[in-house]
């Protein structure tokens, strides 16, 4: 007797031409095309466009406007856009231009993994690990019962990542935070934190300046303090995010 076969109830389909079908063009593809593009696929209903790669542009040099391609894209509500993403330093990068979904991956031959990402099957899967750890962490979606206990000492060097193009080269940025642990929704945390270390470097002074980035208990609250020698210290207690948190 001839098994029945079973269906899926439905199948996601993922446009991927602005990546893959772009990355290995020989000819460099202005980025006004590429997002002309992504905006037609939008227009013509696809649910999922993997828009672009971020990607080292001396391997990939197609990809190298990654982010500028996701600031220009028309983004469509319920349309997602993921983005490739191989490595920390590519999920940081798409994290900063605001990709809501990235995507992973990891060959099947020695081979090839050397060929297409320059390095082994073993070296790529530690670098999925470490992608996949910061996708955990900021992959909620945002809504109400996203709130979870989250470690500032995961966030905050995050952040101080994503201000490090704009933070003067005589500038020291201090960071004093340990197991300090609060109920938050994390990328709410994060930008809050993003936002409180960005306005200190706007202060500090640029030759020699410093900016100490502390985290305290205080009770039942965590306290983060920015101190910055320039304009004086800002404070955030963060008792929005700290409610009911169990330490």
């Amino acid at each position: 007797m001839t098994p029945t076969l079973k269906l899926p109830p439905a199948v996601r389909l993922v446009e991927v031409g602005p990546r893959d079908g772009l990355q290995n063009e020989k000819t460099m593809v202005p980025t006004v095309a590429k997002v002309a593009l992504i905006d037609a696929l939008t227009e013509a209903g696809f649910p999922a466009i993997e828009a672009t790669a971020f990607v080292s542009p001396k391997w990939v040099p197609q990809m190298a406007d990654a982010a500028d391609v996701m600031k220009r894209i028309m983004r469509k509500p319920g349309v997602r856009y993921p983005v490739l993403t191989p490595n920390l330093k590519g999920f940081e990068a798409a994290l900063a231009a605001q990709a809501d979904e990235v995507a992973v991956f990891v060959a099947a031959s020695e081979t090839f993994s050397r060929k297409n990402i320059n390095c082994s099957i073993e070296e790529s899967l530690e670098r999925i690990t470490a992608v996949t750890r910061q996708l955990l962490l900021f992959g909620r979606k945002q809504s109400a019962d996203a709130s979870g206990a989250v470690k500032l000492a995961e966030v905050v060097p995050l952040a101080v990542k994503m201000v490090a193009p704009q933070t003067p080269k005589g500038v020291r940025i201090v960071q004093d935070v340990n197991g300090e642990v609060v109920k938050a929704n994390p990328q709410d945390l994060f930008q809050v934190i993003l936002n409180i270390v960005h306005n200190a470097l706007q202060a500090v002074d640029p030759q020699g300046g410093e900016v100490r980035i502390a985290a305290t208990r205080q009770g039942e609250m965590v306290e983060l303090s920015i101190a910055d020698n320039g304009c004086g210290i800002s404070k955030e207690n963060l008792d929005q995010f700290t409610a009911g948190c169990s330490y």
